[in-house]
């Protein structure tokens, strides 16, 4: 999100765990260690207010996200699935100013590692992007999301643990060095 729009500057996040009793593959009882959970509202640097919600132990699709952004004369939104064991499905629309319903746009599905054929899609988008890593570095060039991306993220997801913990809305310090443990 960062990426396409702009820096979060503030957030306000909870995390819980919905399913305290949980079974092992082999029918014993395990309790979960961490959230299973979690919403967060922000701020852009613009003054813009983002949404987001993860969760694990939501039912119907493998993985999913939405990002829909909306801009002064039209929206853009981006989704995508990957639907246990099926392979990930994508879609793309715009809607502008004066249309009267979002356009579907075709995208190429991207290609996926020959070493990844037979992962879930989920895994094999991870490894299409550990495979961009390791040609960035073979090539000697920035990899398609670098380091400073990372660390971008990483201030929001501690901003976001601080929110959670004191539930109350927190800055995202640009400047502070990433919480060990977060």
């Amino acid at each position: 999100l960062q990426w396409l729009v702009g820096d979060l500057v503030e957030v306000c996040a909870r995390a819980v765990i919905n399913v305290p009793e949980r079974r092992w593959p082999d029918g014993s009882p395990a309790q979960p260690d961490g959230e299973d959970t979690a919403a967060m509202v922000g701020v852009l640097d613009n003054g813009a207010p983002v949404a987001f919600l993860a969760s694990s132990v939501a039912h119907e699709v493998r993985s999913t996200f939405d990002v829909i952004v909306h801009f002064s004369q039209g929206s853009v939104t981006v989704g995508a699935e990957s639907h246990w064991p099926d392979r990930a499905r994508g879609r793309l629309s715009v809607m502008r100013s004066g249309d009267d319903a979002p356009r579907a746009v075709t995208v190429e599905e991207p290609e996926v590692p020959a070493e990844a054929g037979a992962l879930a899609p989920q895994d094999a988008a991870y490894t299409a992007i550990a495979a961009e890593l390791v040609a960035a570095i073979g090539e000697g060039r920035p990899a398609a999301s670098g380091f400073d991306d990372g660390l971008r993220v990483q201030r929001v997801i501690d901003a976001a643990v601080d929110s959670a913990h004191r539930r109350e809305w927190v800055r995202v310090d640009r400047e502070a060095p990433v919480l060990a443990g977060s």
